[in-house]
This record gives structure tokens, sequence and C-alpha cells, in this order.
């Protein structure tokens, strides 16, 4: 109640103003704002991004938050402002690695919360569960845990963070065995519209628990997840180059492992098809089976591939995650889009077909990577919802998908409205072609998605009517709506 109290009182000497990081300085977090002239801290923040288009950005000021308190003061100096009038607007980052210009990153005047600083990992007594801050990377949760033998349903590349992939699903190496990340949520210590902190799980606030898991950032600002952890050791990761002329190779390995009936639980898969400027086209396949085994039976129809190159060993799952993404300095463009349809070898085939294709459109921009990646959802990962609670993704146990990622990187920004084109050209083909075979699914895996995408609406009519009854619950005045631009909103 005291930080309620004097926050009121600080915002109230500022309410006309109409800047919001002025009513942030002279709040009980003023010595946490950080602006943009002639500093160090601003511009080693706004440099850490994945993408170009979100390091372009420049908000008026960045709070950096230490602890929940710190968000709450946030929130309530916003919300503040807001009911004054004052239509000012944020942004909230954790790992900052969704890329499109605005998910995690605001121009001025708004501001932008970093939320990176909450990044503790903290095993409790019974080794059961693991208190993981939102702005940890999963790289920091590892690093935490491997030496305990002891792990979490996470994130499969170390620098991406906990909060976004979380609250968007979030695929892990153990999900066919465990489900998705926020499947194995028990609690979200969460920071409301009014700046109240409340502590959301199945028993207390179980529709706003519900919420969370796939909901994104539509309804609080989360600070700390509660998860289900359990004991694991090494595991099996290779990621393996191969000429793209085995491309058909991989599909029917990838189709023999996601349509079999005894689907190996402890077996995770992507399989790649690049093309780069400067190596020309090529496959890749990231494989991790999830026990300490060098020839591990669920993936024998990858490793019998001949490949150009493989890092096939045993090893921890924090330099498995290093090894599938390294940081990058926001130099380059990046865009994901992304789309679902059943698995069905016929269509994978035809997949990659159009993509082979498009690559001749973009071969001659500048700094081109042009990636399609194909992961399995089936049954054995979506049936693990139902029984630890639900999620609000929409995914049918008795449907077996595979999500297709297109994602590519280049240069210049001169290129940007040509490849966004391109790419949505290579989704709408894909998804004409999903759907002449009846195969197609609304599914948009929600950290994959594109701006101009509507992951959310995917999950079904019911499901984005029951999220947009919890907004209307939690936040009547609509703060993480219109307030908070960045992410996919629940009423567009």
């Amino acid at each position: 109640m005291l930080v309620l109290l004097s926050v009121a009182a600080l915002a109230g000497a500022t309410q006309h103003t109409g800047n919001l990081c002025q009513a942030l300085s002279q709040s009980p977090i003023g010595d946490k704002i950080v602006y943009p002239t002639f500093n160090g801290t601003y511009a080693a923040d706004d440099n850490a991004y994945f993408s170009n288009q979100e390091h372009a950005l420049t908000p008026s000021c960045i709070a950096q938050a230490e602890c929940t308190e710190d968000v709450a003061v946030f929130i309530q100096t916003v919300s503040h402002l807001r009911r004054d009038g004052d239509d000012v607007q944020f942004a909230v980052r954790s790992g900052g690695h969704t890329p499109f210009a605005g998910s995690a990153n605001i121009d001025g005047p708004g501001a932008t919360l970093d939320l990176r600083k909450l990044n503790q990992t903290t095993v409790q007594p019974d080794r059961k569960h693991v208190t993981v801050g939102a702005g940890a990377t999963w790289g920091d949760v590892y690093s935490r845990l491997d030496s305990q033998n002891l792990t979490v349903t996470g994130g499969r590349v170390a620098v991406v963070g906990v909060g976004g992939l979380t609250l968007g699903g979030g695929i892990s190496f153990f999900s066919p065995r465990k489900g998705l990340a926020c499947d194995n949520v028990l609690s979200y210590e969460t920071v409301l519209a009014n700046g109240s902190t409340v502590h959301v799980n199945q028993s207390n606030y179980p529709d706003l628990w519900r919420a969370l898991k796939g909901g994104s950032n539509n309804f609080g600002i989360v600070t700390s997840f509660d998860v289900v952890s359990f004991d694991s050791g090494d595991i099996f990761f290779a990621q393996s180059y191969y000429p793209l002329s085995t491309a058909s190779q991989q599909l029917e390995a990838f189709h023999a492992l996601a349509s079999s009936a005894d689907y190996d639980e402890y077996a995770s898969v992507i399989v790649s098809f690049g093309f780069s400027g400067t190596q020309g086209s090529f496959a890749v396949s990231d494989l991790a089976y999830t026990t300490p085994d060098l020839d591990p039976p669920g993936l024998r129809n990858f490793t019998k591939i001949p490949s150009l190159m493989t890092t096939a060993r045993i090893t921890n799952l924090t330099a498995a995650t290093i090894e599938l993404g390294q940081p990058s300095s926001g130099q380059f463009q990046q865009l994901y889009i992304t789309t679902s349809f059943q698995e069905d070898l016929g269509l994978l085939q035809s997949a990659f077909d159009i993509w082979n294709q498009t690559v001749d459109q973009v071969r001659r921009v500048s700094g081109i990577a042009f990636t399609v990646s194909f992961q399995p959802l089936p049954p054995i990962i979506t049936s693990k919802s139902g029984p630890l609670g639900g999620n609000s993704l929409g995914l049918s146990p008795e449907e077996n998908l595979v999500n297709a990622l297109l994602s590519v990187s280049w240069s210049n920004a001169s290129d940007n409205d040509f490849i966004e084109q391109t790419v949505s050209g290579f989704i709408q083909s894909l998804d004409e072609e999903a759907k002449s075979r009846d195969l197609y699914n609304s599914f948009k895996y929600l950290n994959y998605a594109n701006k101009n995408q509507d992951p959310i609406g995917g999950y079904g009519a019911q499901i984005k009517a029951d999220l947009q009854a919890v907004s209307h619950k939690y936040d009547p005045d609509a703060l993480f709506q219109q307030g908070l631009p960045g992410g996919f909103k629940l009423f567009t």
C-alpha cells in the first residue's frame, strides 16, 4: 500500500506533463530509468535485440526493473497517466528475440520496460519445482540446473527469453515426455493492470492461469514462473549438415518419426533446408535425445544419412542450446513466419518444393539467409496438456501436426517490403496446397508468427472469446491492449 500511495502522489504531480519518462523519473524507480543521450547503458540495452528492426526503435527511456515491485511501480505510473487522459504507451522485453518492430521495443515518446535483471533461477527445496525470473534466458536457466542434474521443460535456444517463449506455448526437447513449456507452469507471479501483484495458479485465478498458457502479454506482466522440474543429466545432441540432394531422405526420416504410433518420447527433431548467399543451399537436422545414448534408436533414420559435418555427441543442455542459437547484435534484418498442417509425406515434399522455388526469388538479396524448418507436433506432445490443467492453444490431441517455420535474415532495410511480400507468398502457397489436400490447420505458433498473422485467432473462435473475457475481467481499461501495442492483441 505504501508503494501505491507514493506512486499516486508522484504521478499526480506530473499528470499534466504527458511524459511517461518524466513521471517514471520522479517515481520510486527513478534511479532505474535510463535515457538515450550520451548513455552507454541505454545504448547497450537497445543494441541487445535479435533483429535490426527492434534495435532501430528508440524509446524515450528504458526502465530497468530489478524486482517485481519495480514492475508494479512502472504499471501504476502508466495506468495513472492513462486514466488522466494521457495516451502513453510502453513496451516490455524479456529476451527480445521476437524480430518484428514493436514486439518488445517502442519508439519515443514511449518507454520500454526491461525485465532482464529479473533473471534468477531458484531450485526449491523439494527439487520438484524451480522459480525462474521472466527476464532470464534459457541459457541462464540451464547453466544453473545442469550441475544439479535437474532440468525443466524449456526452450531449445540459449539466448531466447523465458518470458516470451513460455507465454507463447514453448516447444522443448522434452515436449514428447512432458508437453509444452506452458503446460509445466505451476504458478505465475503477475503484475495486473491496476498495479497489484498476484500469484496465479490453478486454484487462485484459474481463468487467468489458463489464459496465460498461450495468451502472451495480454493480461499482465509476468515477473516469475514456478515450473515443474525433474531429474535429468546429459543428452545426445547433433547438428548435422547435408547436401540439399538428401532432402527426400530427410523428409522420409521425419515422416517415419512423426507418423509413428510408437513415437519415441525421448526424440526431438528439427529438419531444415536453407539457402545463404555465401553457402548456397543445404539441409540440416537438429537432433536431440534426452538420455545419454550415442546411438539413439528413435533417431537412426536420421543418423544413418551420411552428413557433410556433424556435432553428434553427449553433452549438457547448456551446450546444446548455445549451439542451436548464437547471439545476434541486431545488425541484420530478421523475420519469422509460420503455419501448420496435418503430417503427410507428400505435403512435406510439396512444402520443400515451394521453398526451393522461392529461393530463386531471394537469392540476390544482400546478406540473405532463407531457411524453412519442420517440427513435429504429434499427439504425444499435445495430449500432455489436458491432464496438466489445459492451455489456451487450441491444439487437439486427435491431430498429428507439423509446424513449418520460415526464418529469414538479410542486410538492408531497403529490402524489407520485398522480403515481406515474398514470405507471405510462400505461406499462402503452402496453405493453399495444404487446403487442396484437406490437410490445412489454422494453428499458427505464436512464438514464430509474423506481425501480419493472427496466431490467437488460430486457437479457435471460442478460445479467443474466452481470452477476451479474461482480458475484460482483469484489465477493464484495456491497458495491455492499447497501452502495450506490441505482440498479438485480442481484439483485432
